[in-house]
């Protein structure tokens, strides 16, 4: 029973804070409204065109500033498509180099073969001039 009654306690102070809330934003709306309209109120008649005129100059800001997002989105996706094509670059070198590789030891090992038969050819004429001279 006693759960039940600090369930409904809290249950009723939640509903309380909501509505305390509500209560000081509509305040607070209030409060921010009546005080730009004193401002308004204010301020003196020739700065009023001055009003537009910073209006004017915060459209025109808010156009430049989009128009930097786009180029930046544009640079972005340029900057991407660049990455992807370098990695693609980096991969056929890396296929062509291990293709130089593979044939650079197979001409190492032909050279050392030829070496190996030309030493071997070389010992057999020393054997032969030397069974000719005698």
């Amino acid at each position: 029973m006693a759960a039940q009654e600090q369930e409904e306690e809290s249950h009723e102070s939640q509903e309380q804070r909501l509505y305390d809330d509500e209560h000081y934003g509509k305040l607070l709306s209030s409060y921010l409204g009546l005080s730009f309209t004193i401002f308004l109120g204010l301020l003196p008649r020739n700065s009023i065109p001055l009003l537009t005129t910073l209006q004017n100059k915060n459209k025109v800001l808010s156009f430049k500033l989009m128009q930097a997002e786009e180029q930046l989105k544009q640079l972005h996706s340029r900057r991407k498509e660049d990455s992807k094509a370098n990695a693609r670059v980096v991969e056929i070198f890396a296929s062509h180099r291990h293709s130089w590789q593979q044939e650079e030891k197979r001409l190492l090992l032909q050279i050392d073969e030829c070496n190996e038969e030309l030493a071997y050819l070389r010992e057999k004429l020393k054997t032969l001039k030397e069974w000719k001279l005698s």
